[in-house]
């Protein structure tokens, strides 16, 4: 089969590439100059999942919604949102209290690492080096961001993530940049 993919960020190119490695015919179109001139290459390459898992189950605890408001807010939307982001809003906190979400944080970690695992592969095969590392670090000033952070820490074990805290110096050996 013939197939055009529109776009060769990282997800137009991982399509395309199982895509033909499954045989069928691939076609990328970009309208940029090169691959991974957008939001690709934005993210600055970081394949990380495990920060997502937490915005899987927004309100999940009670605590993000009440983050919603000031400097600090968890998440904010943009001025001129009106009701249509106010509404998007309101259901997407309600999908974090849903009987379920504690499924779907898990179903969403088992993706992530299965993602990691199967990029390793492809780098692997077409002997790239890529730069990764197998966990995140989250780098908190103060107890109150710790404060801040906690329905994320505890989103993330609740999704089979192992979480700890380390010390400035053991941050130090972890990440020396």
């Amino acid at each position: 089969m013939h197939i055009i993919i529109v776009g060769a960020g990282i997800v137009g190119t991982a399509t395309a590439y199982e895509l033909a490695y499954d045989g069928h015919q691939v076609t990328v179109v970009e309208q940029r100059a090169a691959a991974a001139e957008q939001a690709s290459f934005a993210s600055a390459g970081l394949l990380a999942p495990s920060l997502l898992i937490p915005w899987a189950a927004p309100g999940a605890d009670g605590r993000l919604s009440r983050r919603l408001l000031g400097n600090r807010a968890a998440l904010r939307l943009v001025r001129g949102a009106g009701i249509g982001g106010m509404v998007w809003l309101w259901r997407w906190m309600q999908a974090g209290r849903h009987a379920r979400a504690g499924e779907r944080l898990s179903a969403l970690a088992a993706l992530g690492q299965a993602s990691l695992a199967r990029t390793r592969t492809i780098a692997h095969e077409l002997d790239v080096d890529i730069e990764s590392s197998r966990g995140t670090l989250m780098l908190l000033r103060n107890r109150a961001d710790l404060q801040l952070a906690q329905p994320a820490l505890e989103a993330l074990a609740a999704a089979g993530m192992p979480v700890r805290e380390v010390d400035a110096d053991t941050a130090r050996l972890i990440e020396p940049g």
